[in-house]
């Protein structure tokens, strides 16, 4: 044998000449094992970037704050009000809600907040509960013809406590007529006793002014931290 022939040999075993690495693979990590339950970490350009997109929506509380399901369902037509279901006039989507007769600044559509805040116990004495936190009020309301006000009501009543009042979370004067204006407040809900009725706890709009209005996309959420 030549001394030359002798010398590539060695090279190719140190190599593991002949077919891409098969005959000396080298240590078996065990992500590849075809028995191992491990699997092998993806390539880099594989992986989801956890910071793509923005972050989901939250989760309304409150059912239909948007009228999507073309009826009333999770509203209440408040102080005698006429109220009714447009296909004509959504803020956004197919339906909204209108409200006509409104010669007080009470009457309108209201929102039964506190099965949303204590759904295991109208009571709000056991289950889970949203008692002191803060949630956010948002809805868009257009008034038909001329306004002075429109708002956004949180009516409170702890009989147990002789606790209760009216908050106003939101006031726009003279707004826009005949165009969706925008309401939105975070509120903490107060924690006290509300033993006695299930409607000791609500939302209503108030309008001073029109007559009529229309309320559409209405969401009743966990206001986020830090905002």
């Amino acid at each position: 044998m030549s001394k030359s022939f002798a010398l590539t040999l060695f090279a190719c075993a140190l190599a593991a000449c002949g077919d891409n690495g098969a005959a000396n693979p080298g240590p078996v990590d065990s992500g590849n094992r075809a028995d191992s339950a491990v699997v092998a970490d993806a390539p880099a350009d594989a992986m989801p970037d956890a910071t793509d997109g923005p972050p989901p929506p939250p989760v309304a509380l409150n059912v239909n704050g948007d009228f999507e399901t073309g009826d009333q369902s999770g509203w209440i037509c408040n102080g005698g009000a006429t109220c009714t279901v447009l296909n004509t006039d959504a803020h956004a989507g197919t339906y909204a809600g209108a409200a006509t007769g409104l010669d007080q600044d009470y009457k309108g559509f209201r929102v039964n907040v506190l099965p949303l805040v204590c759904p295991d116990d109208p009571t709000c004495a056991t289950g889970t509960t949203q008692l002191g936190k803060t949630l956010r009020f948002h809805a868009f309301i257009k008034p038909i013809g001329a306004a002075t006000a429109i708002r956004l009501v949180l009516r409170w009543n702890c009989p147990a406590d002789t606790m209760g009042g009216y908050t106003w979370l939101h006031n726009i004067n003279d707004p826009v007529a005949d165009t969706w204006n925008e309401l939105m407040k975070d509120f903490e809900i107060p924690n006290c006793n509300y033993a006695g009725s299930n409607e000791n706890l609500y939302l209503y709009t108030g309008t001073v002014g029109a007559t009529e209005i229309r309320i559409d996309d209405l969401a009743i959420t966990v206001a986020p931290t830090g905002q």
